[in-house]
């Protein structure tokens, strides 16, 4: 029975180690067969090859207990899926006991891509970082139509959301003129305000995805991307 144990453990850890992860579970599972427990290192194996399958239940039940490596393998796996709030908590508990660079940098891109760039600045080094203000685009987009996408990197969007408000402020005006009131309302209700609130959304948008654009550019510069895949 020790023989086949240790012949399933071995195959398990040489699978991982492999990137066989399908193949490491399968073996280490088997092993729990004829042993309810297994090593540690084994343990946190195991616990990886679920949270590549996104069984996150029943990994968190092997890394309990089993301090900054189990935690380590947890902010890896929120960075990883985009959970970046529940990777700053892993990493925040980490830091207490670990000032490493490695920990340091995760945390960093952890807020960065949360948003929270003044605080990602305490731990990466983005003084280089060209990020536009979202507020200045809505309220460029409520002032002028179209500038708003304009100043968030988005020229021909902004030309085409200025020239269609511009059309439906002409015609507005040529019903208030003409005393066309049933006109005048109708443009107002269904193209006005659909076209003038659109710019402020599209501002928004655009805004949202020049900064998107620029803190992936500098993830990828800096090499912070490496902590973004999981095993």
């Amino acid at each position: 029975m020790a023989l086949i144990l240790l012949i399933v453990i071995n195959l398990g850890r040489e699978a991982f180690e492999a990137g066989i992860f399908r193949l490491a579970e399968l073996e280490y599972r088997r092993s729990l067969f004829f042993n309810e427990e297994i090593k540690r290192e084994d343990s946190l194996r195991l616990a990886i090859c679920f949270l590549r399958e996104d069984r996150y239940a029943l990994a968190s039940t092997l890394l309990e207990g089993k301090g900054d490596k189990g935690s380590h393998i947890l902010a890896k796996y929120y960075l990883a899926r985009g959970s970046y709030h529940s990777a700053v908590v892993e990493l925040m508990d980490l830091m207490l006991s670990d000032h490493s660079d490695s920990i340091r940098e995760m945390l960093g891109l952890a807020l960065l891509l949360q948003g929270n760039i003044k605080e990602a600045s305490s731990y990466l080094p983005i003084q280089n970082l060209s990020l536009k203000n979202d507020k200045m685009g809505l309220l460029l987009s409520s002032l002028i139509p179209g500038t708003g996408e304009i100043y968030g990197g988005k020229p021909l969007l902004g030309l085409i959301d200025l020239t269609m408000n511009g059309a439906t402020a002409y015609l507005l005006f040529r019903s208030i003129k003409n005393r066309n009131l049933l006109d005048g309302l109708i443009i107002l209700y269904f193209l006005s305000f659909r076209f003038y609130n659109g710019s402020r959304i599209n501002a928004m948008k655009a805004v949202e995805g020049w900064n998107q654009k620029e803190i992936e550019g500098l993830i990828r510069k800096q090499g912070w991307d490496r902590w973004l895949s999981f095993y």
